[in-house]
């Protein structure tokens, strides 16, 4: 691999400015890549749910299915999930199953109960979330009665009895069997006809808030919906679980109770299951509502696209306070264009790489979710396939104001934007704040050269090729509206050579960034083991005798040595030979064990973090979990006391890089970034 020379005097120039600083179908595929989380939200109440940031705990498709009658125990106590939590709010997905059959989620170290989580038809996918009792030593099992692939998602926990108190899985309502048929009536419910049941018993306190069900509707005969109301209300204008004739179909939810009781109403006839998997007592901080309908694209102009992120707000509305900190969300998508999964996720936090609901083109399903508020109060869903989709808010968990997560750089929408005149100081600088207001971090845009030889490139320290000065970067701000109709500012980094040599010369290479770098004046940065970066990018290049790469950039340093890491999200006829390890990219360690420098180039493609050409890709980079992993790996030497806390932040790019292949050979590529945030854990 040629060296990029050019980086690595970049960084070592930085560095000597602040050494003396102290899962859809099959074939939709699932997100993947490094998923270890960070808290999403300090939690200051002791009695309620625990929002974390989403995490993948298993993914079977990447080792073996679970056989006939098998099941997988996972351990979930971690990655903010404490060894104290009683219970975990996950999403469980069956995948690439070999025949019809139903998932059973259990305790570690407990007996398989006679119930069901989800149910599963043979290919494809299918999910449903749940609250799970965690067992011994932090685990919980999952049974799949046909052999399937299983996906477990992690979304928060319960650490206190008080708050939620699981319980063993226990059937309720089974109107297939006469001693399970439930109040007012025996065998299959009539079509538009409701069944009651008491929920409590010696188990459940006739006093319970609410109570947490896996519902099932068995053998519909025609195509519907059930929901489930307290008993002695009227059945709300929403839906729990939708079903299609002939199909089984799951679905999580948490009622409220009236007396004891609750109720299913079904649209078509259809036998109903009710299984018991915990309840919410008197002193618990989750808050039913009537359910509220929130959001329905089929009502909007077009049909939210692939890739769409939208935003709602969900707390300060429907009988939801401004200080929720979690709400029950049921998912449904509808009129699907093609195989995929809905992502909800806290507005203004990473993009988390989980599912919360798969789907597959004229197939109705729904999802019962606990998701974690964000900022303004809003969740955020991604649409991975084109798809219409209903969000109805059925309650919450309630709070005092919690501490949000800090942000760092443009903020979302990158609606603080300022471009000033290039200066000798700064002649890229390009500033976030209103009205070019002075701020804690400065971002700036930049070009650099590998040369050093020639008056129109001289080399990495000056920058004699200023933004729209005749160099080959040119930039702008693109006005347009986002998928909520809010204004969306895509700041655009182009190169401008299409038509001209590569203004360096024959072989060279320029490097074109979007920065927030410590020594440009910036605040202080976070901790490396705390910096999250996502950012919405849409990539392409037209090469005609030279090479481009995107690159996403962390620099830092610890124990007086600079480090930098890299992740190739794209490349275009680069021609670089990998090494087997489909991580790694490349590792140099300048001037030989215990140089003053450190540089891992890592393959976001084979990490699931590439970005495909002329496509908007949401893109979330954990920088303090790759960073622990190229330490695990051996690749990088971590700092002494082993505590990652130990080093600095120094700097954050998104880049594209050219070289010039021949004489005369022009390069050029586009950059746009629609938005970009940097995070700090709290």
């Amino acid at each position: 691999m040629m060296p990029r020379l050019f980086s690595l005097l970049f960084l070592l120039g930085l560095f000597g400015c602040v050494v003396d600083m102290a899962d859809g179908d099959a074939d939709a595929d699932e997100p993947s890549g490094p998923t270890d989380p960070l808290a999403a939200y300090a939690d200051t109440v002791t009695n309620g749910f625990h929002p974390v940031e989403p995490f993948r705990a298993v993914d079977t498709r990447t080792s073996t299915i679970v056989p006939d009658d098998g099941a997988i125990c996972v351990k979930v106590t971690k990655k903010g999930v404490p060894t104290t939590a009683t219970a975990v709010a996950i999403n469980v997905t069956a995948a690439a199953s070999t025949a019809p059959g139903f998932l059973t989620v259990y305790p570690g170290g407990a007996e398989l109960p006679p119930t069901s989580t989800l149910n599963y038809e043979q290919g494809g996918a299918v999910a449903n979330g749940a609250l799970a009792e965690v067992g011994d030593g932090g685990l919980i099992c999952v049974h799949a009665k046909a052999a399937t692939h299983v996906i477990v998602d992690v979304l928060g926990y319960f650490a206190n009895p008080q708050a939620f108190t699981p319980v063993a899985p226990r059937r309720k309502l089974d109107t297939r069997d006469p001693e399970h048929s439930g109040i007012g009536g025996t065998g299959k419910l009539g079509a538009k006809t409701e069944r009651c049941v008491a929920i409590a018993d010696d188990v459940v306190p006739t006093g319970a808030r609410a109570v947490a069900i896996n519902l099932t509707a068995v053998a519909p005969e025609a195509p519907g919906f059930l929901v489930a109301y307290p008993d002695g209300d009227d059945p709300p204008d929403t839906s729990t679980l939708n079903y299609a004739p002939g199909h089984p179909v799951a679905n999580n939810a948490i009622v409220e109770l009236e007396q004891g009781r609750l109720c299913v109403h079904s649209l078509a006839a259809s036998h109903v299951i009710v299984d018991v998997v915990g309840f919410f007592g008197p002193s618990s901080t989750y808050r039913p509502v009537v359910a509220k309908r929130r959001l329905d694209t089929r009502n909007l102009a077009a049909q939210p696209r692939a890739g769409a992120i939208r935003c709602l707000r969900v707390a300060g509305v429907a009988g939801v306070p401004d200080t929720a900190r979690a709400v029950f969300l049921n998912l449904t998508a509808v009129k699907e264009q093609a195989p995929g999964y809905l992502v909800a996720f806290a507005e203004g936090t990473p993009i988390p790489q989980t599912s919360n609901l798969n789907y597959a083109p004229s197939r109705v399903v729904a999802n019962g979710q606990v998701v974690a508020v964000g900022r303004d109060g809003n969740v955020c869903i991604l649409t991975h396939a084109a798809t219409d989709y209903v969000v109805d808010v059925a309650g919450y968990f309630a709070g005092d104001a919690v501490a949000k997560p800090t942000t760092f750089g443009w903020d979302y929408n990158l609606e603080q934007r300022c471009a000033r005149t290039p200066s000798a100081s700064l002649p890229n600088a390009f500033q976030s704040g209103p009205d070019c207001q002075p701020s804690s971090h400065n971002w700036t845009l930049s070009n650099q050269s590998e040369s050093a030889l020639q008056d129109s490139c001289t080399g990495i320290h000056g920058q004699s090729l200023p933004i729209n000065a005749g160099g080959p970067l040119t930039f702008a701000w693109a006005n347009h509206q986002d998928e909520t109709g809010r204004p969306n500012f895509t700041a655009i980094l182009k190169t401008d050579v299409q038509t001209k040599s590569h203004p360096c010369g024959a072989g060279q290479y320029s490097w074109f960034a979007f920065m927030d770098q410590r020594y440009l004046g910036g605040g202080t940065f976070p901790k490396p083991g705390h910096v999250v970066q996502t950012a919405s990018i849409w990539y392409d290049d037209w090469v005609t005798n030279g090479d481009s790469r995107l690159i996403a950039m962390w620099s830092g340093e610890w124990d007086g040595r600079g480090v930098m890491l890299e992740i190739n999200l794209q490349d275009a006829n680069w021609g670089d030979q990998y090494p087997s390890d489909p991580i790694l990219v490349q590792k140099l360690d300048y001037d030989g064990p215990g140089a003053p420098f450190q540089w891992v180039l890592l393959d976001g493609t084979a990490m699931g973090l590439g970005v495909p050409r002329k496509t908007e890709t949401p893109i979330t980079l954990h920088w303090d979990d790759l960073i622990e992993e190229v330490i695990t790996r051996g690749y990088l030497a971590g700092p002494a006391s082993g505590n990652l806390d130990d080093g600095i932040t120094v700097g954050l790019s998104l880049a594209t890089e050219l070289r010039n292949g021949s004489t005369n050979g022009a390069v050029s590529a586009e950059l746009r970034i629609s938005d970009f945030r940097v995070m700090e854990k709290r």
